[in-house]
């Protein structure tokens, strides 16, 4: 209070309420402060702190599945042709066998034995095709999720709009983070945005694995919003080519 009339609104932590400054010492923070955020964040500043947010995004995904696609396993993916040139030959074997042997007489049953041998050839073939498959198709079923995300991205950027309602503002908003004193600056806030939300979860699982910082993403500025979106969309056609290729072959 500046004046005995005068009353000013503010957030704290309940800890540091009960238990004094030893306990936390996070600023309060302002009531009509937070309003004005809000009220930025209406004229303009979402559509830009989101726009801003979801390009790095896109960039992180694609260099996630770049990853990825290093991952594949030539070798596998040799055997796994050689294993189909064989499933295919033994296949014909096995049709040309149920046309010349079947209707043959087997009163010894040596002509159900050697089917059901070619039969059990073709199946353990088929096994061990469906396993040597496995890997590279696991890395290919990633970076098609991950592909999926960055055009949910892309999607969720041209519906943005220039003016928000603080209304519509606080239900796009899960929680703002605050953790310096000169709070009421964009670079110190930190608001987390439902709309992201499941974009980030795409790229949590590989967070440790690549030493990705997930929770920071937002903040990377190591180009231009146009320059980023530019080598992303053609690390995208590359990526969505080559998962198309590997599908066919």
């Amino acid at each position: 209070q500046k004046r005995a009339e005068d009353k000013y609104y503010f957030y704290n932590c309940a800890g540091k309420k009960r238990r004094g400054v030893k306990y936390c010492n996070n600023p309060n923070v302002l009531e009509e402060d937070l309003d004005k955020v809000i009220r930025a964040l209406g004229y303009g500043k979402l559509r830009e702190e989101v726009e801003l947010r979801l390009s790095n995004l896109r960039s992180l995904i694609l260099i996630v599945a770049g990853i990825l696609k290093d991952e594949i396993d030539e070798s596998k993916s040799e055997e796994s042709a050689s294993l189909s040139a064989r499933i295919q030959e033994e296949t014909e074997k096995l049709a040309n066998m149920y046309k010349k042997l079947l209707g043959m007489d087997d009163a010894n049953g040596i002509i159900a034995k050697m089917i059901a041998e070619q039969e059990q050839v073709v199946t353990e073939l088929k096994e061990a095709y469906k396993i040597a498959n496995e890997y590279n198709n696991n890395i290919v079923s990633e970076i098609k999720e991950l592909l999926i995300a960055y055009e949910e991205a892309a999607d969720i950027a041209k519906n943005l709009k220039k003016r928000y309602s603080d209304e519509e503002v606080l239900s796009m908003i899960q929680y703002i983070y605050i953790d310096d004193v000169d709070y009421f600056e964009f670079g110190k806030i930190n608001p987390t945005y439902k709309i992201l939300t499941h974009l980030e979860d795409v790229l949590r699982p590989y967070a440790s694995k690549y030493s990705i910082n997930v929770e920071n993403w937002q903040h990377s500025k190591t180009c231009t919003i146009e320059e980023r979106d530019r080598l992303s969309d053609e690390d995208f056609k590359n990526l969505s080519q080559f998962c198309a290729q590997y599908s066919q072959s």
